[in-house]
This record gives C-alpha cells, sequence and structure tokens, in this order.
C-alpha cells in the first residue's frame, strides 16, 4: 500500500507557523516604533539579523502555504473513476 503525503497538513501547519510569526512580526515592529519615539532614534525591523531572519520565514512560510494547498489538491485522488458510455446510433 502507498503511503499518501499529508500536503493539507503541512499547508495547515505553515498557515499556523506563518499566523503567529506575522503577530510576532507586528509586535516586533510596534515596539521598536515606540522605542524609537521615545528616544528619537532609529529603530528598524531589519535592524538586527534576527529580525530580517523573522521577516524570511515569514515569507517561506506564506509560500509554503501556497504550495502545500495546491500539492494538496492536485494530489486528491478521485472518489468515483469517471465512466464514458457510449452509444450507439441505429441506422
Amino acid at each position: 500500500m502507498k503511503k499518501r503525503i499529508p500536503w493539507g497538513f503541512f499547508a495547515g501547519l505553515c498557515g499556523v507557523l506563518g499566523f503567529y510569526l506575522t503577530v510576532a512580526i507586528v509586535v516586533v515592529t510596534l515596539i521598536l516604533n515606540r522605542i524609537e519615539a521615545e528616544t528619537n532614534g532609529t529603530a528598524s525591523m531589519f535592524g538586527t539579523w534576527w529580525q530580517t531572519l523573522m521577516f524570511v520565514i515569514d515569507v517561506l512560510l506564506v509560500l509554503g502555504i501556497a504550495a502545500f494547498t495546491v500539492f494538496a489538491v492536485l494530489s486528491k485522488k478521485k472518489s468515483a473513476p469517471v465512466t464514458e458510455e457510449k452509444h450507439e446510433e441505429n441506422t
């Protein structure tokens, strides 16, 4: 018996991880904006390596959602085989 790859599970996993990572990016950006306002300094989302890494991973997760969803749709087996009925003409 051939095991099927659970593409839908991977799409869902990327979706959950991507959601929480996006929330973390928004929170970090809001905190950095608040720090910038208080210190009259410059704070950037891409100021350190880990902030850039968070953004890159988030983009990869969004691409993973799209790819795994396409794989899940394309790998679905047909529930019933399609049959063609041949109609013969009476002449």
